[in-house]
């Protein structure tokens, strides 16, 4: 290690302890009352255009989701024709509390002739500006003179606006060019690895973040601000576009300055994007034996912008899920929303392969199962709860909190009534021994590390597990178990319903010339997930988008949506025109990452009609049919049902309420939008030559509203790991050129004749 390194790690720890105050802040102290309980937030970057691809799919699910506020990590658009006020309608059109930094292809770091750079990252500011979730007051920094704003650039605000906030959170921008569009000339990089310094900062119109820099010493007199003055705020969170370390492409751009302060500051977590991965780093702190400083590659000959690994910088490897609050620091890289790089890839990236040890966790395009999205964050006093949002297989979770850590596993995972579920809890850290106490939601609470219970309904239960070690420490964890599902990734319980309850009693006429072309309108159906539509026969109700994904199957739908049931079942149904010669394809869905078929198959939808037996004439027949599909994601990826049943059979079946617009004017689709995305199928258990039986009616709407206000309730205490099973908002409004299932073809037209 060079003199200098150890130079500057020591004049590094040694500003930490310059007191708050000394670079004019001046707040008062807070009150120490209680706090808020908790709060959610998600992250991001690296996103390019709103509604179409993978961006979009990652908006819809952010949307759904439904987090208090939103981190835009930079690299907001890749297209120069799409930025300022269309990008943050587009993104505001799904979700509204986004909070922005600055990244490269914003501010115009890329020749001007560069189509993948917007170069006006002014109009972002403009038109995202700060949306202040939950009345959250910014701060912003004195270091952009008026009239520049320092929002989007460098700035912090407190969460929740309590007298009590939890957290800070500190937006920066170190090693990002044209960072206030004050480049006279283009502000391209001259050569790989360069980073911002005092030396090209007027030239690149950059901040070094380094000490005795304004930029660098507002880092730190502001983190020093939080824990001297507001003794609530447990969490340290600090934003920005580029990273230091990677263990994809990206060298050290920011520069070990502003980097070794925030580790020697202990902050909590480092947000950063501009790699196109997943990187959630061990937990990392200077100080211990030989780390002073993150030991950065100065060899001659080499790019002297990459990191060498020591150990010693590692105090927790993550590998047991959870870090210990204050005593370290854990990166997360998200930068995958719309585009995706490899990570740990000694070929192609051989410096980057070297910071690979850092790291805990990784995904990129070259790892199966890579998906897009973003990660949610759940902030609370005692822990932060770190949860993946991907649309892949690949997905992490891992929790900043002191042990125990209490977890439990069931099996079978998706239980009838009347089988015997067997739960067993693990915990992690704290001192033995421990007790363990059991609620399943129906008043049969019991003890100990590994117990039986038999369910006596079908429905959603919170099942809890209270946890208590020797030092009397208590911790708890729930997830929500669903009764009555036939399929393993659908964790729902079903709603008994009919046909006739799924797609209602109003006719409309659907095509002017056809008088029998009567099926039925959206607003008398009994699953009206898209609320408020009123009914008018001139000008039917037809909504052109759905609170999900139909082929999303590695985040499947949520069991219900505004306290309505998504996830019925209908018993004794008739089959009609088996097709699945159509809609075919060798590649997931964007909204499932996008990848080959396993084995480089083709997979196709298996579609026919579902039909109330006792009206087979048509047009009545119309109103007594719903339309039901195999789909070809599910089958692809070994969750859908294993055969298909044939025409003319009696079954029982489980499935997803869908209203597909564009379908509404096809007889083979019943002239109506109303679809069951079919999850499980069975030959019917009742006696087949008696009708299809009909449930009572359901109540009115309101009434139908209270019986699932305790359903959705349930799902607000999950852990996220179970509530992103399904919360996604598909967007139908799409580019031309975007993604479009062509459903006419789902069936061929022999067997549409049949219908």
């Amino acid at each position: 290690m060079s003199r200098q390194t150890v130079a500057l790690s020591l004049l590094l720890l040694a500003i930490v302890i310059i007191p708050s105050g000394a670079f004019g802040f001046t707040h008062p102290a807070y009150a120490a009352d209680s706090p808020a309980t908790s709060f959610t937030f998600a992250a991001g970057g690296d996103i390019g255009t709103p509604n179409q691809g993978a961006a979009e799919v990652s908006l819809s699910y952010l949307a759904a989701t439904n987090p208090d506020f939103f981190l835009a990590l930079g690299d907001l658009s890749y297209d120069r024709s799409v930025t300022g006020g269309m990008w943050c309608n587009e993104f505001k059109d799904q979700y509204n509390h986004i909070e922005i930094i600055a990244g490269a292809h914003d501010t115009g770091e890329f020749p001007p002739n560069a189509t993948d750079s917007t170069r006006s990252y002014e109009k972002f500011v403009n038109n995202c500006p700060f949306s202040s979730p939950n009345g959250a007051r910014i701060q912003l920094s004195p270091n952009c003179p008026a009239p520049e704003s320092c929002y989007g650039r460098e700035y912090y605000f407190d969460y929740p606006n309590t007298n009590s906030p939890l957290a800070r959170f500190m937006m920066i921008s170190p090693g990002v060019f044209n960072i206030t569009g004050g480049c006279s000339a283009p502000c391209s990089i001259p050569h790989a690895g360069q980073t911002c310094n005092v030396q090209n900062e007027i030239l690149y119109n950059c901040w070094p973040y380094v000490r005795g820099d304004p930029h660098y010493e507002w880092v730190n007199d502001t983190i020093n601000d939080a824990r001297n003055y507001y003794p609530s705020i447990r969490w340290i969170i600090v934003g920005m576009h580029k990273p230091c370390l990677s263990a994809g492409k990206e060298n050290c751009s920011i520069g070990p300055g502003i980097f070794n302060l925030l580790l020697a500051q202990n902050v909590d977590l480092i947000l950063q994007g501009n790699d196109h991965a997943y990187e959630r780093s061990k937990q990392l702190a200077l100080g211990n034996g030989t780390c002073n400083a993150i030991p950065y590659i100065t060899d001659p000959g080499k790019n002297n912008s990459f990191v060498a690994y020591n150990s010693d910088c590692v105090v927790d490897r993550g590998s047991n899920g959870f870090y210990k609050p204050h005593v370290g620091t854990a990166l997360v890289i998200q930068g995958n929303m719309g585009l995706g790089n490899d990570v740990d890839e000694t070929s192609k990236y051989p410096y980057n392969a070297v910071e690979s040890p850092y790291f805990a966790r990784l995904m990129g395009n070259n790892t199966l199962g890579f998906g897009h999205g973003f990660v949610k964050f759940t902030v609370s006093a005692i822990e932060v709860h770190v949860q993946t949002v991907f649309t892949g297989t690949v997905q992490d979770e891992f929790r900043i909190t002191q042990p125990p850590v209490p977890s439990f596993s069931w099996s079978p995972f998706n239980a009838t009534v009347g089988d015997t579920v067997t739960f067993t809890a693990s915990v992690l850290g704290g001192l033995e021994p421990y007790s363990y106490s059991w609620d399943f939601g129906d008043g049969s609470p019991v003890t100990g590390p590994i117990v039986q219970h038999v369910f006596s309904n079908s429905r959603e239960y919170a099942v809890t597990l209270t946890l208590v070690n020797s030092l009397m420490e208590s911790r708890t964890a729930q997830r929500i178990v669903a009764v009555g599902s036939w399929n393993a990734v659908v964790n729902c319980s079903p709603v008994q319903t009919t046909i006739e309850e799924i797609i209602g009693p109003k006719g409309i006429t659907r095509n002017s010339t056809d008088p029998n072309s009567i099926g039925a309108d959206y607003t008398g159906g009994g699953f009206q997930l898209v609320p408020n539509l009123q009914y008018n026969p001139q000008s039917p109700a037809n909504p052109t988008s759905w609170p999900f994904y139909k082929r999303a199957v590695n985040l499947p739908p949520s069991c219900s949506y505004g306290r309505i049931p998504a996830f019925v079942e209908l018993h004794n149904v008739g089959v009609r025109s088996i097709s699945s010669s159509g809609d075919c394809s060798k590649y997931f869905d964007v909204s499932n990452g996008g990848t080959p078929y396993p084995n480089g198959l083709q997979r196709c939808v298996t579609a026919f009609n579902l039909e109330n037996w006792n009206y087979t004439v048509c047009p009545t027949c119309y109103m007594h049919r719903v339309y039901a599909y195999i789909d070809r994601d599910w089958n692809a990826s070994g969750h859908a049902p294993q055969s298909a049943p044939t025409r003319g059979e009696r079954i029982d079946v489980q499935g997803f309420i869908y209203w597909e617009y564009s379908s509404v004017t096809a007889f083979w689709h019943s002239f109506s939008g109303w679809e069951l995305l079919v999850t499980g199928w069975r030959v019917s258990q009742q006696n087949q030559t008696q009708p299809p039986n009909s449930p009572p009616p359901r109540p009115s709407k309101a009434s139908a509203l209270v019986i699932y206000v305790g359903l959705a309730a349930s799902f607000v205490a999950t852990f996220l790991g179970v509530f992103v099973l399904g919360t996604f908002y598909e967007r139908r409004k799409r580019r031309s050129g975007s993604q479009r299932e062509n459903h006419v073809s789902d069936l061929n037209p022999e067997a549409a004749r049949e219908v």
